[in-house]
């Protein structure tokens, strides 16, 4: 076997993995290593995983059922690989820097984080339950997030703008790092340099370093500054935490609940306006109940699926 191939086969072993469900700290940790030991790697791990979007809506269409167990034996060998992707006309167009440009799709599941690199030198993180549609094109770089949140270190190219489209509306930015969320609203972040925020073509607000930026459905909008550690509670997510610092229990509640299925229900309307502050494990809502119990006149009872805030 090449390096070549040893290269692929690892990207294979790796991308089953994912798809397995979220890494455990420890194969994250390797997985990270694997990918910042050689520039290739990462590179035969991004083609792969643009072929297996590409495939999964090739089949989805085709209306072909697979079981999840056995949909990514294909991958080994990865000739086999190559050999579907062509055979469902799809190669082309999943393969980064290709003819037609970088197309992929990429998306999270509850309580799974993911970060990938583009081929225009950017990275992206998807937090909780989030999607994302890349096109690069030769004179824009276009991003659409369809739900959740996503963080975006944008490398600098101003011949060609990089815009993330939500519904709501867009935010464009050349060379900066940004985070943007879909969650009954949108919610914009910068951590270093500025964005623009367009609305229906125009632009409704310049949105620089240190500030968040908020936008509702009906178009009101709300501006507020952050310092370095309200960004940096805010971006815990990336470490698969959650932090707060004087948020109520109904607001933590609302948070806790995008990333598990078990879920956090106020049965006491007094408890939910109690304030506290720490770090938690973002897929830990029962340890988060036991803290809080140990903290604040609170029970929390776990009632099947449902953890139960109420007053002591």
């Amino acid at each position: 076997m090449t390096d070549a191939e040893r290269t692929e086969a690892a990207a294979a072993r790796w991308l089953a993995r994912h798809d397995a469900g979220a890494l455990d700290p420890a194969d994250a940790a390797a997985f990270e290593a694997w990918c910042a030991a050689d520039a290739r790697h990462l590179g035969a791990y991004v083609r792969l995983e643009a072929v297996n979007a590409r495939f999964d809506r090739a089949v989805a269409l085709k209306g072909i059922a697979i079981d999840p167990p056995q949909a990514r034996r294909w991958w080994v060998p990865v000739a086999a690989a190559a050999a579907l992707a062509a055979a469902f006309g799809i190669w082309q167009i999943a393969v980064p820097g290709g003819p037609a440009g970088e197309t992929r799709q990429m998306a999270t599941r509850m309580g799974e984080q993911y970060r990938a690199a583009l081929t225009d030198g950017s990275t992206v993180e998807l937090n909780t339950a989030s999607a994302v549609a890349v096109a690069m094109a030769p004179k824009l770089r276009e991003i659409r997030l369809g739900k959740g949140e996503a963080l975006f270190e944008v490398a600098k190219d101003p011949k060609r703008p990089f815009v993330v489209k939500t519904e709501l509306g867009d935010v464009r930015a050349v060379g900066t790092v940004f985070t943007v969320r879909v969650d009954r609203g949108l919610e914009v972040l910068v951590s270093e340099g500025t964005v623009v925020i367009e609305r229906n073509g125009e632009q409704i607000a310049r949105v620089t370093a240190g500030e968040r930026y908020a936008l509702n459905a009906v178009g009101d909008a709300a501006r507020s500054p952050r310092d370095p550690d309200e960004i940096k509670r805010s971006l815990a997510w990336r470490d698969g935490r959650i932090a707060f610092a004087g948020e109520t229990l109904a607001q933590a509640a609302r948070e806790f609940n995008r990333y598990n299925a078990v879920r956090i229900e106020i049965a006491d309307p007094a408890v939910g306006t109690m304030r506290f502050g720490g770090y938690f494990r973002a897929t830990d809502p029962e340890g988060f109940g036991a803290s809080i119990e140990r903290s604040l006149p609170v029970e929390a009872e776990r009632r099947g699926d449902v953890i139960v805030l109420s007053a002591k």
